[in-house]
């Protein structure tokens, strides 16, 4: 078996690879997943509930962007390329998860997304520019099932494989003030159904953890025969229990490393 180290290394250098890779730019919310357990605001451990054991949370994103000037919007259709422009994302997350088996958690997102003062501009016929304020894009956004395995489990160290689908039930009939649709990556919902994949990693030194984990999720075409492109999330996020771990177990009986963290303290996290 591989030591801890080279593990969380070969997590860490996959990271690494896809920080360098080139991004797309766009305004949509991360991936919204975890246990429901306290820990990492974030990043998916590889911690699982228990057997039979039920998880519910909430988290809510509020992501506020640098805006486009009607200028710059105008230079942009101007010179062909289609952008536009958002005041801000908010996003709640409603999750609930189901410990299926001790090292294996099933569970389900469900987003809202709101986009506010979506703005962008269009080159007419006959040459001009014209920028157009279209209002707030909002509604339910889509549906995501995500299976949490753990094949490593040891007292200091947890591995898991990720893998889901995200099921296209978001609103895909948001309309600007002008009674047209928004376009396809403007909608709440995406209309495709996407396939996702990764990992997670847990290493635990008494109070001190280290999470990290990777998930891809594999576009496919969605609403108006458009695909938005696949979705890479990677985070990393280290954890430190202010209070110490009392265990509390009988002679002979295996002692496992306790799942839950009451607080978050110089968390680093990295989402994309």
């Amino acid at each position: 078996m591989l030591s801890c180290a080279r593990i969380i290394f070969a997590i860490l250098f996959l990271i690494l690879n896809f920080l360098l890779a080139n991004p797309t730019f766009a305004d949509h919310p991360t991936v919204g997943f975890g246990s429901g357990l306290s820990g990492p605001i974030v990043t998916i451990p590889a911690t699982t509930l228990p057997k039979n054991n039920w998880a519910a949370g909430i988290r809510t994103e509020l992501v506020s962007f640098d805006t486009f000037s009607d200028s710059q919007l105008l230079e942009f259709a101007e010179a062909g390329e289609d952008v536009h422009s958002v005041e801000e994302l908010i996003s709640p997350f409603f999750g609930l998860a189901y410990g299926v088996t001790d090292d294996f958690t099933l569970s389900v997102n469900v987003p809202y997304v709101l986009r506010t003062d979506v703005r962008e501009a269009h080159l007419h016929e006959d040459g001009d520019a014209e920028a157009e304020l279209n209002g707030d894009s909002k509604g339910i956004g889509d549906l995501t099932m995500l299976g949490q395995y753990r094949f490593v489990k040891t007292p200091n160290l947890g591995i898991a494989l990720l893998a889901g689908l995200k099921m296209p039930l978001g609103r895909t009939g948001s309309r600007t003030t002008g009674g047209s649709k928004f376009e396809a990556e403007q909608q709440p919902g995406s209309g495709s159904w996407d396939p996702m994949l990764g990992a997670a990693v847990t290493r635990y030194w008494k109070r001190l953890s280290l999470h990290a984990n990777v998930l891809h999720a594999f576009s496919t075409e969605g609403t108006q025969d458009t695909e938005i492109g696949d979705l890479l999330n990677y985070n990393v996020a280290m954890t430190y229990r202010l209070n110490p771990i009392e265990d509390h177990h009988h002679a002979g009986e295996k002692v496992e490393p306790h799942p839950h963290f009451l607080c978050e303290n110089g968390g680093v996290i990295m989402s994309h």
